[in-house]
């Protein structure tokens, strides 16, 4: 119709086959004949229910009930949830999350109690803590052991998602509180020793993890085995522009005394001042915390994860001694036969003091090589690219031993706490959190593993 009048149109309740025009509408005033009428009005009806369907599908909880599984349909239901806060949505068995950049109010003892209520978790909105319930549920009725996968982008909030798994499995087993604490303890460890920021990620981990918890014949936790996988050892020593090496090294240099500092030949706090560190960003790791009170935190783990005092010294000498390392730099003007640049030599005597070593031991190992010839040793200098491989493949074997042995004093603590059922195999759940997937303009080796793992 050519008529200017807007179109009205009133929708209501009639028997089938039955339409109605309100008065003075514009269909009113076409002299249109009834039944062209009733056709208009439920193509109307039609339309209007077409797009109310397609904005409920637009919020679905469940993508397996889109209509359609194109790309674009799926981002777009994905950005209408998130938009509304509703950063979980499953996707048939599994669960994506949508890191919101914020807290949300959502992971209280309401919403644990919640779930772990629930007769029927299917019926009650995405969550993770409906993916922990369904994995101990299953653990106790089918009496298997559980795995939880968490696989992603760098920054995804993968970490983030292995702690509300935890948060989950401590509630609803009633976890011994020092237990939980020691648990707890493992975190600030793991994220200093293991985390590190990115272009991507203020708090990238930059090692595979694999928590196993171990439950007893009630379902309750009694203790935890931590595994690690293909730390990035590469970062000790090279740093891209905008990123930084390992949490601790900062948190050492601007958390630690006067004293300690000075004990572990540290003239500066400033990351700048040390080779390793200098090539990437030297100030605070971001998201809402210093280094300082980063270091605070460790400090506090470690003493809950039961290291000595004469351990953490030894701790702390190691992590001085690879700095002081990267500091050592050696004269290119003699390619083929490496020594130490006159204005490194200081950090030579200060990483030997560090690491228990007799003067001079340190520079016959990063200059020079042993060959046997015939029945005799003779020795050979290093090329200067050899002595810096040399010096970084010192550092990186150094910070990684440090790591595995921090884990394994975090395992001596986790360890399960004996039981009347001592001859019975405990049962698992195994939470899975992978380093996240990421492309540098160089890429290590072990960044090449876990892109092709994700």
């Amino acid at each position: 119709s050519s008529h200017s009048a807007p179109l009205m149109l009133l929708h209501t309740s009639l028997p089938d086959g039955c339409c109605l025009v309100q008065p003075g509408c514009a269909l009113s005033a076409c002299h249109l004949p009834p039944f062209s009428l009733c056709l208009l009005h439920r193509l109307a009806h039609a339309i209007a229910r077409e797009r109310q369907r397609e904005a409920a599908m637009s919020m679905t909880e469940d993508l397996s009930q889109l209509d359609s599984i194109e790309a674009d349909i799926v981002l777009e239901t994905l950005k209408n949830r998130h938009q509304s806060d509703l950063i979980y949505t499953r996707n048939g068995s599994v669960l994506i999350a949508i890191n919101p950049y914020k807290r949300l109010p959502i992971y209280r003892d309401e919403e644990l109690q919640k779930y772990k209520a629930s007769l029927s978790l299917d019926r009650e909105p995405p969550h993770v803590f409906a993916v922990a319930a369904a994995a101990h549920r299953s653990m106790i009725s089918d009496g298997t052991n559980q795995a939880l996968i968490i696989s992603g982008e760098s920054g995804a909030g993968k970490t983030e998602t292995a702690s509300f798994l935890l948060q989950y499995l401590r509630f609803v087993t009633n976890a011994s509180n020092a237990l939980e604490n020691r648990i707890y303890a493992s975190s600030p460890l793991t994220e200093a020793f293991g985390c590190a920021k990115t272009l991507r990620n203020d708090n990238s981990s930059r090692f595979g993890k694999f928590l196993m918890l171990q439950f007893d014949q009630s379902a309750k936790i009694q203790g935890a085995v931590l595994s690690t996988y293909l730390l990035e050892k590469s970062r000790v020593s090279h740093v891209g522009p905008g990123e930084r090496s390992y949490h601790i090294f900062y948190c050492m240099l601007r958390g630690a005394t006067d004293a300690r500092l000075s004990a572990l030949k540290l003239s500066s706090r400033e990351p700048k001042d040390y080779k390793y560190l200098l090539a990437g960003e030297t100030g605070e790791p971001g998201g809402g915390r210093t280094d300082r009170e980063l270091f605070a935190e460790v400090e506090t783990a470690l003493g809950a994860q039961g290291f000595s005092a004469a351990y953490l010294d030894n701790v702390w000498q190691l992590l001085a001694g690879v700095m002081h390392l990267g500091s050592i730099s050696f004269d290119p003007s003699k390619p083929d036969a490496a020594s130490v640049l006159q204005s490194s030599a200081h950090a030579l005597p200060s990483c030997e003091a560090v690491l228990g070593l007799q003067p001079g031991v340190l520079l016959k190992a990063l200059c020079k090589r042993k060959l046997k010839v015939v029945k005799e040793w003779v020795e050979q200098d290093l090329s200067v690219a050899s002595a810096n491989d040399n010096r970084d493949a010192l550092s990186k074997a150094i910070y990684s031993r440090l790591f595995d042995r921090v884990i394994a004093q975090i395992n001596t603590a986790l360890a399960a706490e004996s039981s009347a059922d001592g001859d019975v195999t405990p049962r698992t759940i195994g939470i899975v959190d992978i380093f996240g997937f990421e492309v540098f303009v160089n890429n290590s080796l072990e960044q090449l593993c876990i892109n092709f793992a994700n």
